[in-house]
């Protein structure tokens, strides 16, 4: 195990370049081919103060649940919520908004379970003032990918996965990790593809649209889902829960 000496107080001219970060001025962990446990991790400060390089990270849960009404939040279709959970029809598409503005980096996740259909169920992310999706089982079912990228659509484009479509009436939980540099999908603990980003370059799908750009969204495409959670975990800054006053609906 390599430790900078330098938390001890001595001087060190130069690390080992198998210990090197890439912030000359940060703090540092190496671990070498011995698996550890770190159980705190933390500095006093006695003479000065140091410098967060990153926002802090506050790592709360948000239940997004509550915060829908179903007559205010719909765009399109028929959504209905009963027993805690939320429902979409068999439009295509349905649609609504989610009265959320996430913060900097975020997690959003949903368990669901599709009831029948065979086409999209996408989640709708913000980031800054762009907007863009996630298509779970999207197209013919087979298609998996964030969209759109340019102007090309989630089936084209290189975060595109084709994989076996979802399975009727299985609960799934899904989870899009929104931060700086891209955004990953996962399913079930796996991650399904990631895209690479700044996000100057992507945009909604027209048939996914929500009137609110810094909103988060759900989109239902002819296949009739129940979701169960909606959640969004805050990684760095702080979301923001907003409510408009008037009905959505086209």
């Amino acid at each position: 195990m390599f430790v900078n000496a330098a938390l001890f107080g001595r001087r060190l001219q130069s690390l080992d370049k198998v210990a090197i970060v890439p912030d000359k001025r940060a703090l540092g962990l190496v671990t070498h081919r011995t698996p550890t446990v770190f159980h705190r991790i933390e500095v006093r400060e006695v003479t000065g103060k140091g410098t967060l390089t990153r926002g802090p990270s506050s790592n709360r849960t948000v239940n997004l649940m509550p915060l829908i009404e179903t007559q205010r939040d719909t765009v399109n279709g028929t959504w209905r919520k009963s027993n805690g959970e939320l429902k979409s029809d068999e439009s295509g598409p349905s649609v609504i908004q989610i009265p959320y503005y996430p913060p900097e980096e975020y997690d959003y996740r949903i368990v669901f379970t599709r009831m029948s259909g065979e086409r999209a169920l996408a989640q709708v992310m913000a980031k800054g003032s762009s907007q863009f999706q996630f298509d779970w089982s999207g197209w013919d079912g087979d298609v998996f990918g964030f969209g759109m990228i340019g102007r090309l659509s989630t089936k084209e484009n290189e975060s595109t996965k084709i994989r076996k479509p979802l399975t009727i009436g299985r609960r799934y939980t899904a989870e899009i990790r929104v931060r700086k540099d891209g955004a990953q999908a996962w399913l079930d603990g796996d991650m399904v593809t990631e895209l690479k980003t700044d996000y100057s370059n992507v945009s909604l799908h027209e048939l996914s649209a929500i009137p609110d750009k810094l909103s988060l969204g759900l989109v239902t495409h002819r296949t009739p889902t129940v979701f169960h959670k909606i959640e969004v975990r805050e990684v760095t800054g702080k979301g923001k829960v907003t409510h408009l006053q008037t009905s959505l609906r086209k």
